[in-house]
């Protein structure tokens, strides 16, 4: 992918179909993680800019690390986000500060594997089965341009899912407490 935020969009609608066991914090850190080394190379002008971190085995660390490192980074984030709101806008920016290690897990799991395969159709210079195979099978399996729409319209989608879902919760707390009133 040209960019981590093509990513992103995977991130939204996976965090859209299952809210409470995908960390979308999480998600996003191990996006992070992983794209840290090709803008290394970059930088350097070094090529291949995808080694080892752009590999299965260097995303299953990752994996790991977002777990371990990401997690608590991730909530204490949003400890401070939840500080520097405003009060007007508290009700419906606020985000609960506290990912379960299932939720960490998953979106370190499925964003890692997912950023993987996702790059190895893109880019030429991807081994993602090495040390094991030096072949990348799924260069070229699509178009970038198909890959990047599909990743822009699964971003759209859970965006749209979550503003509806948000929607809908605001509406039943409204209903409920109308109705408690009664």
């Amino acid at each position: 992918m040209p960019a981590t935020i093509i990513h992103l969009g995977l991130g939204l609608q996976m965090k859209s179909v299952t809210p409470q066991y995908f960390s979308f914090p999480v998600f996003v850190f191990t996006q992070l993680a992983i794209d840290t080394e090709a803008l290394y190379f970059l930088i350097k002008n070094e090529s291949p800019v995808h080694r080892f971190l752009h590999t299965y085995l260097g995303a299953t660390l990752i994996i790991v690390f977002a777990v371990l490192v990401g997690r608590p980074l991730c909530q204490w984030g949003m400890k401070l986000w939840n500080t520097l709101l405003k009060e007007k806008y508290y009700h419906w920016l606020y985000v609960t500060p506290k990912i379960s290690w299932r939720a960490a897990a998953i979106a370190a799991a499925f964003g890692a594997y997912s950023h993987i395969l996702m790059d190895s159709i893109m880019h030429a210079d991807m081994q993602p089965f090495a040390p094991f195979s030096l072949v990348n099978g799924f260069w070229g399996a699509i178009s970038d341009f198909h890959l990047h729409m599909f990743c822009i319209m699964c971003g759209g989608l859970g965006i749209i899912v979550l503003w509806l879902f948000w929607e809908t919760r605001e509406v039943l707390e409204i209903d409920t407490t109308e109705t408690e009133k009664e």
